[in-house]
C-alpha cells in the first residue's frame, strides 16, 4: 500500500472533509504533530447572486453555519520556487512530507496551549486520489466560506527589517480612520500618513519600537481643531511635504526610497502571484468573514492590511514607473485590490481568465479550475483525469456553444512559449487571455453564427473582406493592408484598390506573423443585428482553399482605418461574400 494512502481513510460521503487537528507545543522547534478529524460541511451553499452585494439573509445563514475550523491560504512553494516535499510532520502517527513554506506556516500558527483545527489542502485532501481530489476542489469555495476564519500565510521574509517595517506601518494606521476607498482626502489622513512615514527617513526602523515594547496605539490626530494639517487634505500635499523635506535634508529622498523598497517587499512574496488565492480570499470576504494575515512573527487583519496596501500604492505611484520595485509592488497591489472588490462574481469565465492571467499555479489545469467557483458555471467542472490539452478544449467548446467570439481572440494571442498541438481556434490557457476592448459584452461585436465543432475543426459563418498583401507590426502599429474586394462604400460607387486597417492587437510585435499569399480578412457580421463589422476582424491563412479551411492567425474586436478622409462607418461588407469557413 502506498504510505500516503495508509494515512487517509475514505470519506463517508460527498460533502465530508478532513480537518487537521494541529497539536500544541511550548517550544517553536518542537516537531509538528497532528491528527485528522472528519467533518460534514452540510448541504451545498446556494449560488451567491451576481451584480449585487451578498444578500443579508445569505450572510446570516452562512454565519450561522460556520464550522469549527480555520482555512489556511498559502503558497505551497517558497519565494524561490522550491515546492519540494522537504519537511516532515507526524500525521495520524505516520510521517507526512510537506513543503517548507507550509511547515513554516504551521509552526507560526501553532498554539502553545491548545490544538488548532485547520483545513489545509495539501494535507486534508488525498492528493493522489483523483476522484477525491475532483470532489474536494469542487467544494473549495464552500470550504473557505464556511470556515470560522481564513488564516493567510505570506511566509518568512529573507530580510527581518522588511517584515518589521510592514508591521510598524500597520501598527501606526491601526488607530486612525483611514479609508482605502477615500485615499488621503479626508482631513487628518495627511497627518496620519506623514507621521507614519517619518520612520522611513530615519536611520533605523528599530528605533521606533517593537511589537513587545510599542503596545500603545498611535493616535496621531486628536481632534480636527488640533490637527495642524487640517487644510492640507490631499495626497498631493502629502507627497509635496516629502519633496520639501528632501530638499533640506541631505539624502532624505534616497533614504525614503530605500525604506519604501524595504516595506513594499512584503508584496513581492510568492503568495500574491498564486492563482488559487483569488477564490480563497474572495470566498470568505464576499460573505463578511474574518481573514488574518501572518508574516514572520507578525499579524494583521485583512481590513488593516488593505489600508496599508492602498496607502503604499498611493505613495509608490508618485515615483517613476521604471523603478523595478515600484512596478512589481504596484502589480501585486492591483491583485490585492481585485481581491477586495465586491464585483468579482460579476465576471464570467472569460473575464476571470483575463483579469487573473498573470497569476500562477503549478498545475496548468488549475489555470481554469482555480476560477470555476467564481464563474458559478455548472457546465464547467474540475477533472484531474483530463490532460491540460483536454481542459483547453473544454473552455473552447463552452465558448463556442455560447457563440462567443472571444474564444478566437484568446486563441490567436501569440506566445514565445512552446505551444501545445492545439487547433488554432482553441486557446492555450497558459498564454495571456486577452479579450480586447469589447471583451465584457461579446454581443456588441457579433457572434459565432451556426458554429459547429467536428473533432478538431470549428465551422461557422463569416463574411470575406479582402486579401491580405502586407502586414506591418511595431510597438505602436498593427497595420494590415488588404485588397478590399469584399467592402464597398455606403451610397457611393467608388472602388477601393487597397485599404489599411489598424488592428487592435496585443503582444510583442515580433510574435505576430508576416503576410503570406492567400491570407484573407474575414469578419463576423450580421446585418439583422446592430453590431460593428470592424469590431470582429479575423485574419485567416488558407490550409485548403477549395474546402474553405483556414488557420486562425489573429483576431480582434477593435479596428480602425489609417487612410485619412475615410471612415469605417462609410464602408459595409458585401453580404454576398458571407460563407461557411472551417478553422483547424
Amino acid at each position: 500500500m502506498n504510505p500516503v494512502e495508509s494515512i487517509y481513510e475514505a470519506l463517508p460521503g460527498p460533502r465530508y472533509i478532513r480537518v487537521l487537528v494541529l497539536k500544541p507545543a511550548m517550544a517553536a522547534s518542537d516537531p509538528l504533530i497532528a491528527e485528522l478529524d472528519i467533518l460534514d460541511l452540510g448541504p451545498a451553499l446556494p449560488p451567491i447572486p451576481q451584480r449585487e452585494r451578498t444578500p443579508e439573509g445569505l450572510v446570516s445563514m452562512i454565519s450561522f453555519r460556520r464550522l469549527s475550523y480555520n482555512a489556511l491560504s498559502y503558497s505551497w512553494a517558497m519565494d524561490d520556487g522550491d515546492a519540494s516535499f522537504s519537511r516532515g510532520m507526524t500525521l495520524c502517527d505516520k510521517t507526512k512530507c510537506i513543503t517548507q513554506n507550509l511547515a513554516e506556516g504551521l509552526y507560526r500558527i501553532r498554539s502553545r496551549t491548545e490544538s488548532r483545527r485547520l483545513w489545509v489542502d495539501a494535507v486534508c485532501i488525498n492528493q493522489i486520489n483523483v476522484v477525491e481530489r475532483n470532489a474536494q476542489v469542487a467544494m473549495m469555495f464552500d470550504i473557505y466560506v464556511l470556515a470560522k476564519r481564513v488564516d493567510i500565510w505570506l511566509g518568512n521574509g529573507a530580510v527581518a527589517d522588511a517584515d518589521y517595517a510592514f508591521w510598524y506601518l500597520a501598527h501606526c494606521l491601526q488607530a486612525n480612520e483611514f479609508h482605502p476607498e477615500k485615499g488621503l482626502h479626508w482631513t487628518g489622513h495627511y497627518a496620519t500618513a506623514l507621521e507614519c512615514f517619518n520612520v522611513y527617513t530615519g536611520n533605523s526602523f528599530r528605533t521606533y519600537g517593537s511589537p513587545q515594547s510599542c503596545t500603545a496605539l498611535h493616535h496621531i490626530t486628536d481632534t480636527e481643531d488640533d490637527d495642524p494639517y487640517k487644510d492640507r487634505d490631499s495626497v498631493h500635499d502629502f507627497l509635496g511635504a516629502l519633496e520639501a523635506r528632501a530638499s533640506v535634508e541631505p539624502d532624505s529622498e534616497s533614504r525614503f526610497l530605500a525604506k519604501l523598497e524595504t516595506v513594499v517587499s512584503l508584496m513581492h512574496r510568492r503568495y500574491w502571484s498564486r492563482r488559487w488565492i483569488v477564490q480563497e480570499y474572495a470566498a470568505h470576504g464576499l460573505t463578511v468573514g474574518t481573514r488574518v494575515f501572518h508574516w514572520g512573527p507578525f499579524s494583521a487583519n485583512s481590513g488593516l492590511m488593505e489600508k496599508v496596501i492602498v496607502l503604499l500604492d498611493i505613495i509608490a505611484s508618485y515615483w517613476d514607473d521604471d523603478r523595478r520595485f515600484v512596478v512589481e509592488f504596484r502589480k501585486h497591489a492591483q491583485t490585492a485590490e481585485h481581491l477586495r472588490a465586491h464585483n468579482i462574481l460579476d465576471m464570467d469565465i472569460c473575464e476571470l481568465l483575463q483579469d487573473y492571467s498573470s497569476t500562477q499555479c503549478a498545475d496548468p489545469r488549475d489555470r481554469l479550475y482555480s476560477l470555476l467557483a467564481l464563474a458559478q458555471d455548472p457546465n464547467l467542472r474540475a477533472d484531474y483525469a483530463s490532460s491540460f490539452g483536454e481542459v483547453c478544449h473544454v473552455v473552447a467548446k463552452k465558448l463556442v456553444d455560447a457563440e462567443d467570439y472571444r474564444v478566437l481572440i484568446a486563441a490567436s494571442y501569440p506566445s514565445p512559449k512552446p505551444l501545445l498541438a492545439l487547433p488554432s481556434w482553441v486557446p492555450d490557457l497558459r498564454c495571456p487571455f486577452l479579450l480586447g476592448p469589447f471583451g465584457g459584452s461579446f454581443t456588441r461585436a457579433g457572434s459565432l453564427q451556426d458554429a459547429v465543432i467536428e473533432e478538431n475543426t470549428l465551422s461557422f459563418s463569416a463574411t470575406w473582406l479582402g486579401s491580405v498583401f502586407n502586414a506591418q507590426f511595431d510597438s505602436s502599429n498593427h497595420i494590415v493592408t488588404i485588397k478590399p474586394d469584399g467592402l464597398g462604400f455606403v451610397d457611393r460607387s467608388e472602388a477601393l484598390t487597397s485599404l489599411e486597417l489598424h488592428l487592435g492587437l496585443g503582444g510583442s510585435p515580433e510574435l505576430w506573423p508576416a503576410a503570406e499569399d492567400g491570407d484573407a480578412l474575414f469578419c463576423l457580421y450580421d446585418v439583422n443585428i446592430a453590431v460593428l463589422w470592424y469590431g470582429t476582424i479575423l485574419w485567416l491563412r488558407p490550409m485548403d482553399a477549395a474546402c474553405s479551411t483556414y488557420k486562425l492567425m489573429a483576431a480582434t474586436d477593435m479596428a480602425w482605418l489609417t487612410t485619412q478622409g475615410l471612415e469605417l462607418i462609410d464602408l459595409r461588407p458585401r453580404l454576398a461574400n458571407k460563407t461557411k469557413i472551417r478553422l483547424v
